[in-house]
C-alpha cells in the first residue's frame, strides 16, 4: 500500500480545497494510505474527508491572532527544512504540495526518499499572490526544480508557468477530479429561491477582486438602465463584500442578490438558467466545471482553463476579458433563446468528458509512476 501525503494551507471553502477532498475521497482505499495535512487547522471541508483518510495540521490554536503569528513564523521566519522535520516528515512514498506558496516551499525542503509532486492551480505569470514567500523568481523556480512532477490544472496554466520560470521538462496538464454523483445528488435538494419570472443567472466564488464581481454588477446596472432586469445570484464570501453591497445599493439593483457562502451551491446552480464566470483570472474553474456537470449554459470571460473546458466557445460562450465584452455576451444570451438552448445542449454533451472515473484513473497512474 502506497503512503501518500497532500499538504495544503487549509480546507476552507476554495476551489482547490474542494477538489483535493473530492480527489482523495475517490482514491482506492485498498491501494493508498492517505494523509491530508494543513498549515492551519481550519475549514469547512475537514469534516468532508472520508474516515479512512488521516488528517493532521501544523497550527492547531483557535485564536486568530496566534494563528496569524504562527503562520507568519512558519512561512517567513523559520527555515522550511526545520518546519518540514518538525511537523511534516513521515514515512511517505509520495509527498504532494497541493497549492502554490507555503506548501510548495515546505515540501521542497524535504530530504526524504519520497517522490515529490506539486500542483499549480493559477496563472503564475499574471496572478501570483505568493511572491513575498520567495526571495526572488529564481528562488521560486529552484523550489519547483526539487519536484519530480509539476501538475498544471489547465493548458493555459502550464503555458504561463513555463513563461514565468523558463524550461521545465516535467510539467503535465491534469484536469481536476470532481464528484459528479455528489454534485447531482445535492443539486436535487429543495432550493429556497422563489420561481423567477425571467432568466436567472448565478455565479459562485470568493468575493475578491480576482473574481470580477465589481464589473459583473456594473454589467447588470447597465442592463437595468436599458429596462432589462434578469436576476443575478452571487454565492460566496470574501473581503470585497462590503464594497459590493454598496455598489448594488447605489445602482438600485434589487434583482442582484449576495447570498454569502453556501454549503450546497449546487441547488442554486440547478435552480438557475445560466452560470456566469466574470473572473479576471482563474486556473481551471472548479465551479464552472460543476455547472457543466449540471448541464447549465455558461457565459465566461477568457481566463485560464476556459478553453480547456469549453473549447473555442463550442460548449459555452467565452467573451474577451473585459466588462464590455462580458456585457455583450450576457445580453446575447438574454436576447437569443436559440443561443441559450444551444449552449444548454452543448453543456449536456460536454459533461461526459469530466466524469470522476476518467480523472481518477489518470491521477492513480500519476501516483504510481516512478
Amino acid at each position: 500500500m502506497k503512503k501518500l501525503l497532500f499538504l495544503i494551507n487549509s480546507l476552507n471553502g476554495g476551489g482547490a480545497e474542494k477538489v483535493l477532498v473530492d480527489m482523495v475521497n475517490a482514491l482506492d482505499k485498498e491501494r493508498y494510505d492517505i494523509t491530508v495535512e494543513t498549515l492551519i487547522n481550519d475549514g469547512i471541508y475537514v469534516n468532508a474527508l472520508n474516515e479512512n483518510i488521516h488528517y493532521k495540521s501544523i497550527i492547531k490554536v483557535k485564536s486568530k491572532g496566534l494563528r496569524k503569528l504562527f503562520s507568519y513564523l512558519i512561512q517567513f521566519i523559520i527555515p522550511p527544512s526545520i518546519v518540514y522535520k518538525l511537523f511534516i516528515r513521515g514515512d511517505y512514498d509520495v509527498e504532494t504540495a497541493y497549492l502554490e506558496g507555503a506548501p510548495l516551499k515546505l515540501i521542497s525542503a524535504s530530504d526524504s526518499h519520497a517522490r515529490k509532486l506539486t500542483w499549480v492551480h493559477i496563472d503564475l505569470y499574471n496572478y501570483d499572490h505568493n511572491t513575498k514567500l520567495f526571495k526572488s523568481t529564481a528562488h521560486n523556480a529552484e523550489c519547483y526544480k526539487r519536484f519530480d512532477k509539476i501538475i498544471c490544472v489547465s493548458g493555459e496554466v502550464e503555458k504561463m508557468f513555463l513563461k514565468k520560470f523558463g524550461e521545465f521538462n516535467n510539467t503535465q496538464v491534469q484536469y481536476n477530479v470532481l464528484d459528479e454523483v455528489e454534485i447531482l445528488k445535492k443539486s436535487e435538494e429543495e432550493c429556497e429561491l422563489s420561481p423567477s419570472n425571467g432568466l436567472r443567472f448565478v455565479t459562485v466564488g470568493r468575493l475578491a477582486h480576482q473574481k470580477g464581481y465589481d464589473r459583473l454588477i456594473d454589467v447588470f446596472a447597465r442592463l437595468r438602465s436599458e429596462g432589462i432586469t434578469p436576476e443575478l445570484i452571487i454565492l460566496g464570501q470574501g473581503p470585497d463584500r462590503g464594497e459590493l453591497e454598496k455598489q448594488i445599493k447605489s445602482a438600485g439593483l434589487d434583482n442582484v442578490k449576495l447570498m454569502g457562502f453556501q454549503k450546497n451551491p449546487y441547488k442554486y446552480i440547478a435552480s438557475s438558467d445560466v452560470f456566469i464566470c466574470s473572473s479576471r483570472a482563474e486556473g481551471f474553474s472548479t465551479v464552472a466545471t460543476e455547472a457543466i456537470l449540471l448541464g447549465k449554459p455558461i457565459v465566461t470571460t477568457d481566463c485560464a482553463g476556459m478553453h480547456d473546458l469549453l473549447g473555442d466557445s463550442e460548449y459555452g460562450l467565452i467573451t474577451e476579458n473585459d466588462e464590455n465584452a462580458l456585457y455583450e455576451g450576457i445580453k446575447a444570451i438574454i436576447n437569443d433563446k436559440n443561443l441559450l438552448e444551444h449552449y444548454r445542449e452543448q453543456a449536456t454533451k460536454r459533461r461526459e468528458y469530466f466524469k470522476k472515473e476518467t480523472r481518477i484513473k489518470e491521477i492513480e497512474h500519476l501516483l504510481n509512476e516512478g
